[in-house]
């Protein structure tokens, strides 16, 4: 590696990287939620109903898994193209991801409190404390995107006082 390549440079890359290994995620997790609705159509006419739920909320997840990806690879991509980060464009991805990380988090944890009540499910400590790590994920994904809103604020002030 050269030492002389500035920061910007060595950010592009690292962002081309990045870019590049999001889309394969976010191509991949589409398959897979593509794969698991015909996997629900091929249970429709069976009696599984909790199969056929668990593997919908599979394919929720793997569609909100592509989202995320794909949000995270644009970020990405513009940095690579050498724009600022700090746009009102990515801290609404930022928000857009935080949301569907909610969404899903919610919704796999919904099912899995469901099922262990109904004593189908036993592992609830481990439910409870995977639910709660990523629901806090989920809001730490949030501030930083208010984080990115507020610096697209002060830059807006800075270049109005310029």
């Amino acid at each position: 590696m050269n030492k002389n390549k500035t920061l910007e440079q060595k950010i592009k890359e690292e962002s081309r990287f990045i870019w590049v290994a999001m889309r394969i995620m976010s191509v991949m997790a589409a398959m897979l939620a593509f794969l698991l609705v015909f996997a629900v159509i091929g249970f429709v006419t069976t009696d599984y109903w909790g199969d056929l739920w668990w593997i919908g909320l599979l394919g929720l997840s793997g569609a909100g898994l592509a989202v995320v990806f794909d949000s995270v690879a644009r970020v990405f991509r513009d940095v690579r193209r050498g724009e600022s980060p700090f746009t009102l464009v990515n801290a609404n991805r930022l928000k857009r991801i935080s949301v569907v990380l909610l969404i899903t988090t919610l919704s796999l944890y919904l099912y899995q409190l469901i099922l262990s009540v109904a004593g189908v499910y036993n592992d609830g400590l481990v439910m409870m404390f995977t639910g709660i790590a990523y629901a806090l994920f989920s809001g730490v994904v949030g501030g930083i995107a208010l984080i990115f809103q507020y610096g697209v604020q002060l830059q807006e002030q800075a270049d109005e006082t310029l």
